[in-house]
C-alpha cells in the first residue's frame, strides 16, 4: 500500500476505534447463536404473518428456585430482560439485566440492578444470602452473628421481570416469610410472616398486566381472604408498616384489595390465577370435586364507585373430568369472558363463564403440553410427538404439573413449537426439537416469541430461544 492510501486508512481505523469506545460494556463473552431460516421453509401465514425470520439463543445460569427468569414485556425491539448470576462473583450474585442479543448480549442499561449491592443496608438476610446458601463451619456451628437462617422455597417473577415474590422458611425455627421485591426501587417488603402452609405450598400469582399480585391464592396461609396488592403503589419503609395479625404467630402487610376464599371442604383446589378487569383484580379458581366434576369459579372486584357490591362471582362446570385432564392448562379471554382449556392432551374446549354455555371443540394433531392463546384467536402450542405423552396418568390431588415437570417425569424427549390458525384450523411448525421447556411468551408489541428452556435438564442452567417474526 502506498503512502497516500495508508493515511486515509489509518484515519478510518481511528474513527472506528473512537466509536467503539462509546458502545455498552459487554457483560458476557458468550455470543448468541443466530439462525436464519431458508426462504423455502417460510410458508405464508394466514391473517397475521408468523413467518420466523431470525432465531437467537442465549445460555446463562440463574437460581433453580425461579420458575421464570426471562421476559420480553417492556423491552425494546431486540432486547430481553434476564435474571442471571453475575460471572465476576463466582456465579453467586444475581443481576437483572436488559440486554441486546444482536451484539453479543450487551447490557443496554449499563447498570446492574440488584438488592445485594449493599447488603448491610438490607434488613432481611434473604436478600444477600439468596444465591449463596448458608454453609456451616467445620464444627457445624453457625458463623458469629448468624441468628436467623433462611431456606428459599421458591421465587415468582412478575410478567415484566421487574418484581418478584420470595418464599422462605426460617431454618432455626418453623417460621415462614414472603417478601415482595421491586428491582426498580431496590426495596424489599415483608408481605407475610408466621406459620407455614398447613398443606402443600403457598401459591402466589401476578396478574397478566403485572399490576396486581397475591402471595396466597388458595388460602393456605390466610384462611379467610385472598390478599391483593397493587404493584404500582409505593410501600412504607420497612419497620413503619402496621401489620395485621391473623393469630398470635402470623401477620400480613395490609392489602389494597381482597377477594373471598373459595370454600374447598368437599373439593380440591386444582389451579388458580389472577386476571385484570377494568383496572381491578380477579381470581379464577378451578377445583376438582369428589364426584369427578371440574368447577371453575370466577370472582373479581368491582370498581370502587359501586356502592352496593365489592365483588361478583360466577361459577360453572367445565367439560371433562380429572381423569381426562392429566394436567390443567387454560387461557381466560376477559373481553368475552370465555375460558379456554385442554380437556385432554390433544383437544381444547371453551366455556362462557357469564352464561355457562359451551363453545367449540378444537382438535390438535399432537399432544399439547402447554398453549398460549393470542388475541387473534390463534394459539401457540408446545406439542410433542412422544408416545409417552398419551400415557400420562391423571391423579386427583392438589398438584398441576408444569410442562418442565411433565417432560422430566414422563421421559418426554423433545417438544415442538407450533402455531395453530383459528381461521383454517391448520398447524404450522415454528421450531422443532426443543428440550426441557419451562415456559413460553409472546410479545405483541415487538412480535417476538420467547421459549425458556433448561440447558442441561436442571433449573439452574437456562437457555432463551427468541424467534423474531
Amino acid at each position: 500500500m502506498n503512502r497516500k492510501c495508508l493515511i486515509p486508512a489509518l484515519l478510518v481505523i481511528l474513527s472506528v476505534c473512537s466509536l467503539t469506545g462509546c458502545a455498552p460494556r459487554e457483560k458476557t463473552l458468550l455470543l448468541p447463536d443466530l439462525y436464519t431460516l431458508d426462504p423455502e421453509s417460510e410458508d405464508p401465514a394466514t391473517g397475521e404473518d408468523f413467518t420466523v425470520k431470525k432465531i437467537y439463543t442465549y445460555s446463562y445460569e440463574t437460581s433453580p428456585a425461579l420458575d421464570q427468569s426471562a421476559s420480553l414485556k417492556g423491552c425494546g425491539e431486540h432486547e430481553v430482560s434476564v435474571i442471571a448470576n453475575e460471572e465476576n462473583t463466582d456465579g453467586q450474585m444475581p443481576l437483572l439485566r436488559q440486554v441486546d442479543y444482536r451484539y453479543g448480549f450487551y447490557d443496554t442499561s449499563g447498570q446492574s440492578k440488584t438488592p445485594w449491592e449493599e447488603p448491610q443496608k438490607v434488613l432481611h438476610p434473604i436478600f444477600w444470602r439468596l444465591w449463596s446458601p448458608y454453609e456451616a463451619s467445620e464444627e457445624g456451628e453457625a458463623d458469629a452473628g448468624e441468628d436467623l437462617l433462611y431456606g428459599i422455597e421458591k421465587m415468582l417473577l412478575s410478567p415484566d421481570g421487574k418484581k418478584m415474590l420470595v418464599y422462605a422458611r426460617a431454618e432455626s425455627w418453623d417460621n415462614y416469610f414472603v417478601w415482595f421485591y421491586d428491582f426498580e426501587t431496590q426495596t424489599p417488603y415483608t408481605l407475610y410472616q408466621g406459620a407455614p402452609p398447613k398443606e402443600g405450598e403457598a401459591k402466589g400469582a401476578f396478574s397478566p398486566s403485572g399490576r396486581w399480585v397475591s402471595f396466597d391464592t388458595t388460602g393456605s396461609l390466610h384462611q379467610k381472604l385472598i390478599l391483593l396488592y397493587d404493584c404500582r403503589k409505593d410501600r412504607l419503609d420497612e419497620g413503619e408498616e402496621s401489620f395485621v395479625s391473623i393469630d398470635e404467630f402470623s401477620s400480613f402487610y395490609p392489602p389494597d384489595d381482597t377477594l373471598p376464599i373459595v370454600e374447598a371442604a368437599s373439593q380440591l383446589i386444582w389451579e388458580t390465577g389472577l386476571f385484570d378487569r377494568s383496572g381491578q383484580a380477579g381470581l379464577l379458581t378451578v377445583i376438582q370435586e369428589y364426584d369427578k366434576s371440574v368447577l371453575a369459579i370466577e370472582s373479581y372486584s368491582l370498581p370502587p364507585d359501586d356502592p352496593e357490591l365489592a365483588y361478583t362471582e360466577n361459577s360453572y362446570y367445565l367439560y371433562g373430568t380429572p381423569e381426562s385432564m392429566p394436567y390443567f392448562r387454560y387461557a381466560l379471554d376477559v373481553k368475552s369472558n370465555h375460558v379456554y382449556y385442554l380437556y385432554d392432551v390433544s383437544r381444547m374446549w371453551s366455556t362462557d363463564l357469564t352464561h355457562g354455555t359451551s363453545g367449540i371443540k378444537t382438535d390438535f394433531s399432537h399432544a399439547v403440553l402447554d398453549f398460549l392463546r393470542l388475541d387473534s384467536g390463534d394459539c401457540l402450542l408446545l406439542c410433542t410427538q412422544d408416545a409417552n405423552a398419551y400415557n400420562i396418568k391423571a391423579t386427583v390431588n392438589l398438584t398441576n404439573p408444569d410442562p418442565f415437570t411433565l417432560q422430566k417425569e414422563w421421559d418426554i424427549s423433545s417438544v415442538d413449537l407450533y402455531l395453530y390458525s383459528s381461521e383454517d384450523e391448520s398447524e404450522r411448525l415454528l421450531y422443532k426439537d426443543l428440550r426441557n421447556v419451562i415456559r413460553m411468551e409472546y410479545d405483541e408489541t415487538t412480535r417476538r416469541i420467547l421459549v425458556e428452556t433448561s440447558g442441561d435438564g436442571t433449573l439452574k442452567r437456562r437457555q432463551c430461544v427468541i424467534l423474531e417474526l
